[in-house]
């Protein structure tokens, strides 16, 4: 195929940077199913598994994924800046197929763990990110990034649904092999229709670390960390809350149903505001305070249905919208020649929260029942909008 992209017309995506997006925030996606599709049964399962040993083997079998995911994303992305972008995700989808298919076949919690471990150790979310940032310009990134956040809040929402569904009818080890196939299509994808980026050639590095603790990025970094986080612990005990109010396992997307319609929907507006209007930051500070009414809403009333499914719908937007700016407000801040490495911090501490979100939440649950996980996400969510409060807004530039 001819890899020449076409003239493209200011503030809009052409048909090429249509196509690398739409591609890029599929396999972005398909890359999160591995998350999200088991998340809402996978607890459950882990269970079923670990036996006497549950309490620690649950927030271990959800949190493996995001462990090696934070050791490695960083290390993704610098030889990404090196080797390039596309033979870094083939090496990462390799390791991810794998997992999944071991998964499957996994006869004990141990090797649950070991292969949800595998699957996460294919740790190329900063290089898609950074690969994206490469081919998109900076004028229209923020509705490029828009449509890997979409895609993602698709793929969550789509998963609460499904996933309850598709247990009862494939199991869980139809499940993991679904995401493995999954992604070896993507892998295709990607080596078919995504050019490779123009190889930047400048010197002008700033040290890793440096980088690390930029101000905004630093700012932004947090946030990522405490949105999964957040988002890992109240999986770990939402599973349960629904048995316990008498809704079975394929019955909660029911529950879910309403949270993926009107979150979806919602989400829109929101977005499109803070791009046109340019105001990043306000959004940013928006989404999170709807986070915290939302996290609020669980711990004070997760016994009643229809509050909860307020709050599941408010969480629903602010996510969506969260997922969508931060990795392009995380592009318009760091060095152009080293977005890779940037975009390795802020996947890592994405990362690091969900293990810490997995594991916290298991011994929160465990020690303090639902009140304990959910006055943990409200905190997390209330320091993020104070440190968030504190930052710049990105000024547009073109990269």
């Amino acid at each position: 195929m001819d890899k020449t992209l076409e003239k493209p017309v200011a503030n809009q995506l052409s048909k090429d940077e249509w196509r690398i997006s739409g591609i890029l925030s599929g396999v972005y996606a398909l890359r999160m199913l591995g998350l999200f599709l088991v998340l809402p049964v996978l607890s459950l399962y882990a269970a079923e598994l670990a036996g006497s040993k549950q309490s620690m083997w649950i927030g271990w079998a959800m949190g493996a994924y995001g462990l090696t995911q934070a050791c490695l994303q960083l290390p993704f992305g610098m030889v990404s800046d090196k080797w390039g972008r596309k033979k870094t995700i083939y090496i990462g989808m390799t390791m991810f197929i794998v997992g999944s298919f071991i998964a499957a076949v996994a006869p004990s919690i141990e090797w649950l763990v070991f292969a949800r471990a595998l699957q996460g150790a294919g740790a190329i979310s900063a290089v898609i990110t950074a690969l994206m940032s490469d081919l998109i310009r900076d004028s229209v990134r923020t509705r490029a990034m828009s449509m890997v956040g979409m895609s993602i809040g698709l793929t969550f929402a789509l998963s609460l649904v499904a996933a309850p569904l598709l247990v009862s009818f494939i199991g869980m080890s139809g499940l993991f092999v679904l995401t493995g196939v999954a992604m070896l299509l993507a892998m295709f994808a990607v080596y078919k229709y995504v050019p490779d980026p123009e190889k930047n050639t400048s010197t002008n590095r700033i040290p890793a670390l440096k980088i690390a603790l930029q101000p905004q990025l630093w700012r932004l970094n947090y946030g990522i960390f405490a949105l999964h986080a957040a988002q890992m612990a109240l999986f770990v005990s939402l599973p349960f809350l629904f048995l316990q109010m008498g809704i079975a396992q394929d019955m909660q997307w029911k529950v879910y149903a309403p949270m993926v319609l009107f979150g979806m929907v919602l989400m829109v507006p929101v977005i499109i505001f803070g791009e046109k209007k340019q105001k990043l930051k306000q959004t940013l500070l928006f989404a999170i305070g709807m986070m915290v009414v939302a996290q609020s809403i669980l711990a004070l009333q997760h016994d009643v249905v229809l509050a909860m499914t307020v709050a599941l719908v408010i969480y629903a937007i602010a996510f969506n919208v969260l997922e969508a700016i931060l990795p392009s407000m995380v592009a318009k801040f760091a060095p152009a020649e080293q977005r890779g490495a940037a975009m390795g911090f802020y996947s890592t501490a994405q990362s690091i929260g969900l293990f810490v979100g997995g594991v916290a939440g298991g011994g929160l649950f465990s020690k303090f029942g639902f009140e304990g996980v959910f006055v943990f996400a409200t905190v997390l969510m209330l320091v993020w909008w104070a440190i968030a409060a504190t930052g710049a807004a990105p000024k547009p530039r073109e990269a």
